[in-house]
C-alpha cells in the first residue's frame, strides 16, 4: 500500500491540502468503490463450486455495492454536481488500480479476498487517516 499511495499523484493530493486536492481524492475514491462490483464479482465468477469462500466474498460484494454514494454525497456537498460526478473519468493510475484489482481477483477466489482484505485493512490504517484529517482541519477545510 505504500508503494502505491507513494505516487506523485497521491501525495499531492495529500500535501497541497486545499479544497481542490480534497475533492481529486473524493472523487477517485468514488470511482474505485464504484467499480468494486465488477472487481469483486471476478472472484465469485472464478469459484469451482458454492461454499464458504463464495458465501463471504457474495456477502462482501453486497456490502460494497453502495459505498461510493457516501463519496458522491460528499462530492455534492463540496459543491460538485451529480453530473460533474458521473461525467468525470477516473485518473489512469485510479484506472490502473482498478484493472489490477479486477485481473488478480479473477485468478481464484482466495487471491479476490486477499486483495478486498488488503484494502479493508488500508482503510483501517487508524494513523494515516488521523493524520489526513488533522492536516484537513488544520487548512480550515473540515471543522
Amino acid at each position: 500500500m505504500n508503494y502505491i499511495f507513494s505516487h506523485n499523484a497521491w501525495k499531492s493530493i495529500r500535501e497541497e491540502g486545499n479544497i481542490n486536492c480534497l475533492r481529486a481524492y473524493i472523487l477517485e475514491t468514488r470511482h474505485y468503490l464504484f467499480a468494486a462490483a465488477s472487481r469483486m464479482s471476478t472472484g465469485i465468477a472464478s469459484c469451482w463450486r458454492f461454499g464458504p469462500l463464495s458465501f463471504v466474498l457474495s456477502e462482501h460484494l453486497v456490502e460494497e455495492a453502495d459505498h461510493a454514494i457516501f463519496f458522491e454525497n460528499a462530492l455534492r456537498k463540496l459543491g460538485c454536481s451529480s453530473e460533474s460526478i458521473q461525467a468525470i473519468r477516473p485518473n489512469p493510475i485510479t484506472l490502473e488500480w482498478i484493472y489490477l484489482m479486477r485481473s488478480i481477483s479473477a485468478r481464484d477466489p482466495l487471491v479476490s479476498a486477499v486483495c478486498s482484505g488488503l484494502m479493508e485493512y488500508s482503510a483501517g490504517d487508524r494513523e494515516a487517516v488521523k493524520g489526513w484529517h488533522q492536516m484537513l482541519i488544520e487548512k480550515g477545510i473540515l471543522d
